[in-house]
């Protein structure tokens, strides 16, 4: 409502100072049309920002009543001139009549004489064109003057001839008229496509059509989906999270509606809702066995989670949904059979041929269907996740992370907190052609960010917030239950392993302090209880995992700013971000991922933690560059700058962690931009002291943990009392050994500099 009152003000503002400075309506409907189209493009293939879908229509109010106005002056302007013309032509008609002709004259033939002349010295008398404009045909018809010496018997009236001044005159006009200013077809045309007013009335109904074309098109894109599409009936079945004996497979499951084909045949009962979750080894392929029983309810938008245990670590499965209580029966909603591979046994990594030695996955954040606008496609398009899905055929992904904005409940508009709008947007994001190719090939899991809440959610840690609860819900009905299990029943922070690599994903929404306020110890973003099972995560997969990966909806680095990365970022939390660095920065092999910003980025943190931010999947980008070595801490050298790549709507990275050789593990990370390999890195992580063991074996009591937190060099060995540096990541001279090295593959325009990739900004 403040924005539709802003804008609308704005707007008359804008109209009053036009409508002072300048004579007519034309200037003012000029602007208003290059608005619209700025606007409109800005919306529909750049930004689809909320404020737009407000002022774009006031806008067009505005112009059609500028361009109804500038109409009817020309019109006016016109009509006047047709008065002048009908006069001449009168004119022309009555001075044939008087030369061709005959007069009207009396019986006697000595009357029947022509009317004497006037005097050549003798002016006619001048008639204004104003006063021309007030008479009728009786000016053109004059009684003329009688001879008093005639005798006659019958006064006669004689035509009198148009003086020779009122037939120049009227030619004259004639020819003004024919002379009119009128734009040329060519430049006419040219100046409607760019949204300027023209004297040629065609050219601006032309120019009222396309703009009135370009206001549709942002109704469309703003209530299609926001609105009408709502994809009820959607169906699908996708695989979460995965362990080495158990594996959760998620569904929506809506009621079978059945309709009578002809008005005799009766209406049958609805059938029962729900699935018989059946599944099968693959190696070697063995029978269907009977799985959980799926009864969704509308309480969860048709939603389910079925979970199969008893599973053998490493090996491969296939499953599918039949009718309730059927082992062969297909259900008609799920006629395809789907696929997964359970989490490789940990216990036996020592061994170089372990398949948990080596798994690719990949990460990603921010999709909005339907974007960039093409009212010839389907509105729930989603390129990025088509790309990701066919890598994720190609390079057999063992899984995708997303990490937050899966849905925009607040672009274009927000229509409010009701669950069912929730549900809505999370329908329309399952129901895009790409993600169900995604689901197909690989298992998802997932985090939430702002935007599946409100923009720049800060939760305060308020559960029964009337924004935070049916977004949580809905949240959890479609991603989070399918998820690893958190510490607590409804927590939607989690840590899972998978081969050697451990893997903890925050959440960074839900207990986080308001982005304004002061940035000093009690400013949190994870809150105090996730805090402490964070560093009591850390100290147990300190040396008994390889790779360790910390999973941030935001980004960790504090390198951005522009209008709310210096304040939503991690940058606005230095304060926390310093206490956990004090402790992450003696942790081997820890790797930072994160998303949100719409850009990608890499950097290190002191040296010793690496991060890779990567988005969007499909969303917009801005050409403004908001990402400086000189903002945050990289003016101190705490956080380097190792690539920034702003441009492209399609990005997600994928990670090959290979653990094979225990004494040189690495990970082989690259980047994908629109379709393309964009840039690369390979990282090479030091090896860990200790042979593997299972997660749970190491976690301290809490007395343990804080007297741990007290004296964290002490968490290591005096080998390890001195962090790890990568520094020979970026040496001026090559070393043996590096840590951390750029791949030596050319890719243009994003190749490092020679000598490897130094920390700075070269796409600034």
């Amino acid at each position: 409502m403040y924005s539709l009152i802003l804008i609308s003000l704005l707007i008359t503002l804008q109209s009053l100072f036009v409508r002072l400075v300048s004579s007519g309506w034309s200037p003012l409907a000029n602007l208003l049309s290059i608005q619209i189209r700025s606007l409109a493009y800005l919306f529909l293939r750049w930004i689809p920002a909320h404020h737009l879908p407000i002022a774009i229509p006031s806008i067009f109010a505005f112009y059609c009543l500028a361009w109804s106005r500038h109409h009817s002056q020309l019109k006016n302007s016109y009509l006047e001139e047709q008065p002048d013309d009908d006069e001449d032509e009168e004119e022309e008609e009555e001075d044939d009549i008087r030369h061709d002709g005959p007069s009207t004259s009396s019986s006697d033939p000595s009357t029947n004489q022509p009317a004497p002349s006037t005097s050549k010295d003798t002016p006619p008398p001048s008639i204004s064109k104003s006063k021309k404009n007030k008479k009728s045909k009786a000016n053109i018809l004059q009684p003329a003057p009688i001879d008093p010496t005639a005798s006659t018997e019958t006064d006669s009236l004689i035509l009198k001839p148009p003086s020779s001044n009122k037939k120049i005159h009227g030619s004259q006009r004639a020819k003004k008229n024919r002379n009119q200013p009128s734009s040329h077809p060519i430049k006419s045309f040219f100046k409607s496509i760019v949204g300027l007013s023209t004297s040629n009335t065609s050219a601006n109904k032309f120019t009222l059509l396309v703009n009135t074309i370009m206001t549709l098109f942002c109704f469309d894109a703003t209530f299609r989906t926001t609105v009408f599409d709502g994809q009820e009936d959607l169906s699908f079945s996708r695989v979460g999270a995965v362990g080495e004996t158990w594996v959760k497979v998620h569904a929506r499951i809506p009621p079978i509606t059945t309709h009578p084909s002809s008005p005799e045949e009766e209406v049958q009962e609805p059938a029962p809702v729900g699935a018989q979750l059946v599944y099968r080894p693959m190696k070697p392929i063995g029978n269907w066995i009977m799985g959980p029983t799926l009864i969704p309810t509308n309480r969860t938008d048709w939603n389910t989670i079925g979970k199969i245990e008893n599973l053998i670590p490493g090996n491969a499965y296939e499953y599918r949904l039949n009718l309730l209580e059927s082992v062969k029966e297909p259900h008609p909603f799920f006629d395809a059979v789907g696929h997964f591979q359970t989490a490789p046994d940990s216990s036996n990594l020592s061994n170089p041929k372990a398949d948990g030695g080596s798994f690719t996955f990949a990460y990603s954040s921010c999709i909005k269907p339907g974007f960039p606008y093409n009212p010839f496609r389907n509105q729930l398009h989603n390129d990025g996740a088509e790309q990701l899905a066919e890598m994720a055929r190609k390079l057999k992904l063992d899984f995708v992370l997303f990490l937050g904005d899966f849905i925009y409940i607040d672009s274009p508009i927000y229509l409010g907190n009701s669950i069912h709008h929730y549900w809505r947007k999370y329908r329309q994001s399952f129901s895009t052609p790409g993600w169900r190719k995604l689901i197909q090939f690989t298992r998802t899991i997932h985090i939430y960010d702002d935007h599946e809440i409100y923009n720049d959610w800060a939760g305060n840690g308020n559960d029964t917030n009337e924004i935070f609860e049916p977004a949580n819900k809905a949240y959890r009905d479609y991603l989070g239950e399918g998820n690893f299990d958190g510490p607590g029943k409804g927590e939607n922070y989690y840590w899972f392993r998978y081969g050697d690599a451990a893997f903890f994903v925050w959440d960074c929404r839900r207990y986080r302090s308001s982005n304004e306020q002061l940035d000093d110890q009690f400013k949190t973003m994870l809150g105090h209880e996730q805090k402490q099972v964070f560093l009591s995560w850390l100290d147990a997969v300190n040396t008994t995992v390889t790779f360790k990966f910390v999973v941030s909806s935001t980004p960790f680095m504090s390198l951005w700013l522009g209008p709310d990365g210096g304040v939503d970022t991690w940058a606005g939390f230095l304060t926390e971000r310093s206490e956990l660095m004090d402790v992450m920065q003696f942790v081997p092999n820890l790797i930072v991922l994160s998303g949100d910003r719409h850009e990608f980025a890499a950097a290190s943190i002191r040296e010793t933690v690496v991060e890779f931010s990567t988005s969007p999947l499909n969303q917009f980008w801005l050409p403004v560059r908001t990402l400086s070595q000189e903002n945050g801490l990289g003016k101190t050298g705490e956080d380097k700058l190792l690539k920034y790549i702003p441009n492209g709507i399609h990005k997600f990275s994928t990670l090959n962690v290979d653990c094979r050789d225990p004494k040189k593990p690495v990970v082989n990370f690259q980047l994908y931009i629109d379709d393309e390999l964009s840039w690369e890195l390979k990282y090479e992580g030091k090896p860990v002291k200790e042979e593997p063991k299972q997660l749970g074996q190491l976690l301290p009591t809490w007395d343990q943990f804080l007297n741990l937190i007290k004296r964290p060099i002490r968490w290591f060995s005096d080998s390890d009392a001195r962090p790890p540096s990568l520094t020979p990541s970026f040496p001026d001279e090559p070393t043996s050994e590096p840590l951390l090295e750029a791949s030596s593959e050319d890719h243009e325009p994003h190749q490092p500099p020679e000598n490897l990739p130094r920390p700075i900004d070269d796409e600034l």
